[in-house]
């Protein structure tokens, strides 16, 4: 194959090089702090380069979650779909419907090209309240669980009226989904399984699958929060087809070199053309062709510019926007040191983190009653897990947390002779016992949701 030999080609010229790239990745980990392990490609006209940096266990082989790239793959799908005359863009999603809710008529006029392409007028996230009540009680994997009958009963809850946006372009995480179910019913064999044995395997990214089919595999890194504390991998479930794949940065590497060399007749020149999955930018310096992806806890860029023959693979996990520093790579301009955090997030953090000490330190000054006490207690525990969550700890040292979290646990030890001798209610003061009652519980549910949940 042609792209095999231009391939081998850029690595001779990459050995033949002195590389920075390198350099660029261990100040992304260790200085800029964006990520715990990050893994990178650039290709440009004189060659390959590639680096990985954090743990020594990290390597190209290791296994990113890719987030929304899964999107590109997902219109090679459709685009390898076409070529076999198994569907065609126009295709409806009436035509496909094999399920017994009714759609609305406008709802069953959407094409292919139209999920595929973001095009459809269906939102983000679906309607209704059941991905609402998701992503608040289970925000650190809110796809987990959700079935295709969950998905197909969301689409056809969608009225006519709420696809007003339909031929602009609103990004939908829910069409994708659907696009993805919808192709099982042409030929009876789950998106999964066709996009390995269609897309992933004649592209030679044996390897590359879903996060559910590769939790046990030593190669998949830990997720982490854009503050690098721990996260969840997430399971998406029956949203696979937005979102679902982990690569390494061997895979996407060798995906990138095809795509940019990519010639007519097959699926991903199909998928290129038509922008199936794909996302297009044209600022200065040429059209740019990519995609990116984050889950709870990864974030991935690909992408390549055509007209200067350059492109470029990002994969960290945490997730910290790193499409800044992806595109300036790949435009060969000024790299960003560090992510721009704003000043809202590292505020709170400053503010919160010491609040719980605060307010155990108020009720010794004035116990009034032991649910003054144990409201104060709660409510430190609720800050104290919700900043560590959420801290903006890649900007604010993580000592100030443990300083915070040390002096709480002093001063509650120091408050419990004095909750002890305190009575349980304030004496005559009903509405006071009421409202503090209220307050005791509001926080411990909050504290069970801040560490069981978020």
């Amino acid at each position: 194959m042609r792209w095999i030999t231009v391939l081998l080609g850029l690595v001779v010229a990459h050995l033949a090089q002195a590389s920075d790239l390198q350099t660029i990745a261990d100040t992304y980990v260790h200085e800029a702090q964006r990520a715990p392990a990050v893994a990178m490609v650039r290709i440009t006209p004189a060659g390959i380069e590639r680096a990985v940096a954090g743990p020594d266990s990290v390597n190209p082989d290791s296994l990113f979650e890719i987030g929304s790239i899964t999107k590109v793959f997902t219109g090679i799908l459709l685009a390898d779909m076409i070529i076999r005359d198994e569907v065609s863009l126009e295709t409806t999603v009436g035509e496909l419907w094999r399920h017994d809710e009714v759609l609305d008529p406008d709802v069953a006029t959407i094409t292919l090209h139209e999920l595929a392409t973001h095009t459809s007028g269906l939102p983000r996230l679906p309607p209704g309240p059941r991905m609402v009540l998701r992503v608040f009680t289970q925000p650190a994997d809110p796809y987990r669980g959700l079935t295709t009958d969950d998905l197909f009963e969301d689409l056809a809850s969608v009225r006519a009226d709420q696809l007003q946006t339909r031929g602009e372009f609103q990004y939908s995480n829910f069409g994708m989904a659907v696009l993805g179910r919808l192709l099982e019913s042409v030929t009876d064999e789950s998106y999964e399984d066709l996009l390995i044995q269609r897309v992933l395997e004649p592209l030679g990214l044996e390897g590359m699958a879903f996060t559910d089919q590769r939790m046990d595999d030593p190669n998949l890194l830990d997720a982490h929060r854009a503050n690098q504390q721990p996260a969840l991998n997430w399971h998406m479930a029956t949203y696979a087809p937005t979102g679902g794949l982990v690569a390494s940065l061997n895979h996407l590497e060798r995906f990138l070199v095809q795509a940019m060399l990519a010639e007519p007749g097959g699926a991903l020149q199909l998928s290129i053309r038509e922008r199936l999955g794909w996302a297009y930018s044209e600022p200065e310096g040429g059209m740019m062709i990519w995609h990116n992806g984050q889950t709870g806890g990864f974030h991935s860029f690909l992408g390549f510019v055509p007209a200067s023959g350059r492109g470029v693979v990002v994969l960290s996990n945490a997730a910290n926007n790193a499409d800044d520093f992806a595109v300036a790579l790949l435009r060969d301009r000024d790299l960003p040191v560090r992510a721009d955090s704003g000043w809202l997030m590292p505020a709170f953090t400053l503010l919160f983190t010491p609040l719980g000490a605060v307010l155990v330190a108020g009720f010794m000054l004035r116990p009034a009653s032991r649910l003054h006490g144990l409201d104060a207690l709660f409510a430190s525990v609720f800050l104290l897990g919700m900043t560590w969550k959420i801290g903006s700890w890649e900007f604010i040292p993580l000592f100030y947390w443990y300083l915070a979290a040390f002096a709480t646990v002093v001063l509650a030890v120091l408050a419990m002779p004095r909750m002890i001798d305190s009575p349980w209610v304030p004496a005559g003061k009903p509405w006071v016992t009421l409202g503090k009652s209220a307050s005791l519980i509001f926080y411990l549910l909050l504290s069970f949701w801040v560490l069981t949940r978020l």
